[in-house]
């Protein structure tokens, strides 16, 4: 019988587990991807609902943190006679539930089959945090990490795993409770920024920022929030980001996560902590072969990153914003975070070319709103792209 030396097996043993390890691919903001990752084979286009099964009969429910979709809440929880007879908080629905807003202002929610599991009056919701301003809870949903969101007109579908675990339709003119704001207006809680709007089609807007320090103050429902975005430009609402938010929880932290917000529903990837003195990339890429922009937003020193996908923004319409945004904060230098650099902002063409704008096309604002209780804002755009200073006086 033949020996076989050792270094041969340990060579071979070597090879096997290389063959087994998924393939990554890097890119230039520092994060990396699985290759695993599939478009969905789901074409939503053919999808036919079933048909509803309004109750009008239904009591109303609570409904404070989102209508978020869970693996583990079954529709039969919802049926049971307790369920039907208390005015109960709702937060966790089944996968394969439908949303429908109706114009009337009531959210009813269905199971798969097309039954009514229950209904939400939109106006009497509790109306949380997105950073577009305050929605109502029925409109707001937290996603698995790496779903993919697609809108199609009024319906929306968000796919996990190549299944269809929500879809959400909005009749026209329904109400939402959300403060929106075309991208040419300045929203109320934006502080100070810039924009620009891209002459070519975007592939790719990427920034980098180091997470800055806390405020020394913070009051009760104070949200602060940096990020880098993609508006709609078409004068419809709508804005896919990587945002990195102080006191999202009430807990006096930073958080992380990706948002894609729209008066017909706005979704949330999973959040992670992130500290000050931490380095946060926000990436936006058009994934060509699935049709989809990939949002990430990652803190290079924990290694953490959330994803989701999403094909809310077209390519040839849009604007890159970047920006700090305060909500339910004084106009007071002790209730503002510390400055903010953007650097690494890189714009891409759908061709993979750099879009290099002059730094007098990329519009900077201070809002005069802001300003008057802090003359310490100021924005320095002079170095774009290598840098854009969003000074706070701290």
């Amino acid at each position: 019988m033949k020996r076989i030396k050792i270094g041969v097996i340990l060579l071979a043993l070597l090879l096997a587990a290389m063959a087994i390890i998924p393939m990554v691919s890097a890119d230039n903001t520092g994060t990396s991807s699985a290759t695993a990752i599939q478009a969905p084979t789901i074409d939503v286009k053919k999808i036919i609902l079933p048909e509803l099964q309004f109750e009008a009969s239904q009591k109303f429910v609570d409904v404070n943190q989102g209508l978020n979709p869970d693996k583990n809440t079954v529709p039969s929880k919802f049926l049971t006679s307790e369920f039907k007879a208390g005015n109960q908080g709702v937060s966790k629905i089944p996968y394969g539930s439908i949303i429908y807003h109706s114009r009337d202002g009531i959210t009813r929610v269905f199971d798969s089959s097309g039954k009514q599991l229950f209904a939400a009056d939109d106006m009497k919701v509790a109306k949380v945090f997105t950073p577009q301003g305050p929605q109502a809870a029925t409109y707001v949903h937290e996603v698995p990490e790496g779903s993919f969101i697609n809108t199609q007109g009024d319906r929306k579908y968000t796919i996990y795993e190549n299944s269809v675990i929500l879809t959400e339709v909005t009749e026209t003119s329904a109400v939402s409770g959300v403060i929106m704001a075309a991208p040419s207006d300045w929203p109320p809680q934006y502080i100070e920024g810039v924009e620009y709007t891209p002459t070519q089609a975007v592939g790719r807007f990427t920034s980098q920022w180091t997470v800055p320090t806390a405020p020394s103050s913070t009051q009760s429902g104070q949200i602060t929030t940096i990020w880098n975005g993609l508006h709609r430009n078409s004068g419809a609402s709508g804005v896919i980001q990587p945002v990195l938010a102080w006191n999202e929880n009430g807990d006096l932290r930073y958080t992380i996560r990706v948002w894609e917000v729209s008066s017909s529903g706005t979704y949330k990837s999973t959040q992670y902590g992130a500290r000050a003195g931490h380095t946060i990339v926000g990436d936006i890429a058009w994934d060509s072969s699935m049709s989809y922009w990939k949002v990430t937003i990652k803190d290079v020193n924990s290694g953490d990153i959330s994803p989701m996908w999403s094909n809310l923004v077209s390519t040839s319409s849009c604007q890159a914003a970047l920006m700090l945004e305060g909500f339910q904060q004084p106009v007071n230098r002790a209730y503002y975070p510390g400055a903010i650099t953007f650097t690494n902002n890189v714009l891409r063409s759908t061709a993979g070319t750099v879009i290099t704008p002059p730094a007098s096309s990329v519009n900077g604002y201070v809002a005069t709103t802001w300003y008057s209780g802090n003359n310490l804002l100021a924005v320095n755009k002079n170095n774009w792209p290598s840098s854009v200073v969003l000074s706070t006086g701290n």
